[in-house]
């Protein structure tokens, strides 16, 4: 079984990715609450180049040049990909293999397609 991870995006630009252990303490690593920009979760896959995938992020299939952004669905209780294309399409997100983290929603919303 995967770990259970949380990363923070804190808005001077970088992140900090604690495990359940940390996070019951995560105010001795200095984080603060007004500096995080997003607490997200880590979705228990990796990409293609062995990179953790976090809800929030933005991916690219390196087989069909489709985008999408990692999002939680209460309704089937998954992550799933949302094609940036048309949101209206949904993929859970253990149906592929060839994906690769491109940024975040929060740090490069230009991926998305507006700012």
């Amino acid at each position: 079984m995967e770990d259970i991870k949380f990363k923070y995006i804190h808005k001077r630009g970088f992140s900090k990715i604690l495990n359940l252990e940390e996070l019951e303490s995560y105010w001795t690593y200095g984080i603060n609450d007004d500096d995080i920009i997003a607490k997200v979760q880590y979705v228990g896959i990796k990409d293609i180049n062995k990179e953790d995938i976090y809800n929030g992020d933005i991916i690219k299939n390196i087989k069909t040049g489709n985008t999408g952004k990692i999002i939680y669905s209460s309704k089937n209780a998954s992550f799933e990909i949302e094609m940036i294309n048309d949101n209206r399409f949904h993929y859970r997100i253990d149906w592929f293999d060839d994906i690769k983290v491109i940024g975040n929603i929060y740090e490069n919303k230009e991926l998305l397609g507006y700012n």
